[in-house]
């Protein structure tokens, strides 16, 4: 009998244990992406990207690489949202000009 209750307990732990709770807390957590800074339409975006290079080029060790990547990564993906959000408006921002951007970021990211 109580080797019955013990199989049973560890049938349930296992299919609770198998749930993907990560996936639930996926979709509650939204992280917010940094301020844009200086987008692609500015003629100082060469210094922003240069900055970005001597920074992982001092970077000390693997980790900070990382996290400087990532830190670089989120500050892409804001410009683009931005240039995404102004598209709309085809004399600051024509379509033609975001698409460009877009293929430039996937292409240097």
């Amino acid at each position: 009998m109580k080797s019955k209750i013990l199989v049973y307990l560890t049938i349930a732990f296992l299919l609770l244990w198998s749930i993907p709770v990560q996936a639930f807390a996926q979709d509650s957590v939204q992280e917010a992406l940094p301020e844009p800074g200086i987008t692609p339409q500015s003629i100082l975006y060469f210094l922003n990207v240069l900055i970005e290079e001597i920074r992982l080029f001092l970077a000390s060790n693997p980790v900070d690489k990382a996290r400087l990547s990532l830190e670089f990564a989120q500050e892409k993906a804001a410009e683009v949202e931005l240039l995404l959000k102004t598209a709309s408006d085809t004399e600051t921002c024509p379509s033609l000009t975001v698409q460009r951007k877009v293929a430039y970021y996937q292409e240097h990211g």
